[in-house]
């Protein structure tokens, strides 16, 4: 990942905290790249009331955002799809608002 940003570079205002730059490349796959958020949650570093301030995240929801990351980490954004509860119409709401 991290060659290929090198090489078709990115705007000034896209976040890099959304990206493993380490992730190997997926043939015809997408990848993602919000703008930066000042305001953005780490899937890997937010607390249950940082994810609560999410539009239709309560309590138990966030909780297993991070009780999920105790046996996997967020490679990528679409990871939080692996949680229950979250499918993809939820992960398109709050992929602007997520980072790594």
């Amino acid at each position: 990942m991290k060659e290929f940003v090198e090489q078709v570079g990115i705007k000034d205002n896209a976040s890099l905290a959304a990206l493993d730059l380490e992730r190997t490349l997926k043939p015809e796959a997408r990848y993602y790249l919000p703008l930066k958020r000042s305001d953005a949650i780490s899937l890997n570093k937010g607390t249950v009331e940082d994810f609560m301030t999410l539009k239709g995240i309560g309590k138990k929801t966030a909780e297993k955002i991070v009780d999920y990351r105790k046996s996997h980490v967020y490679t990528c954004l679409e990871d939080i799809m692996n949680v229950e509860g979250i499918g993809e119409k939820r992960y398109l709401a709050y992929r602007d608002q997520l980072c790594l």
